[in-house]
């Protein structure tokens, strides 16, 4: 059985690709992300995880390094991992792409 995406809204997409492992289910993975790309009227070319906002800034990387200290360190480092994670799915689901238009 398969998960109709097609009427869910950016934000629940944007959800969704966050917490499906484009390893284990690509196929979801790819529905889910073409539909983002198809709502922002977006090709793969022009978007990346800073333009979805997933972007971990040099704070956070210092934090997460263990290099300075913060209050809220833990979510901090929470969030940096999760905008991390974001980019290397982003880039792995734009090179399954690729690969489908050079076939």
């Amino acid at each position: 059985m398969s998960i109709d995406f097609s009427n869910y809204t950016l934000d629940e997409l944007l959800q969704s690709l966050e917490g499906v492992d484009d390893i284990a289910y690509p196929e979801n993975a790819m529905t889910i992300y073409k539909l983002i790309l198809g709502k922002l009227n977006l090709d793969h070319s022009e978007i990346d995880a800073k333009a979805l906002g997933y972007e971990s800034s040099e704070f956070s990387e210092m934090v997460f390094m263990g290099l300075i200290g913060f209050p809220f360190e833990s979510l901090v480092k929470d969030q940096h991992l999760q905008n991390v994670e974001m980019k290397e799915k982003i880039e792995r689901l734009n090179k399954r792409i690729i690969e489908e238009q050079e076939s």
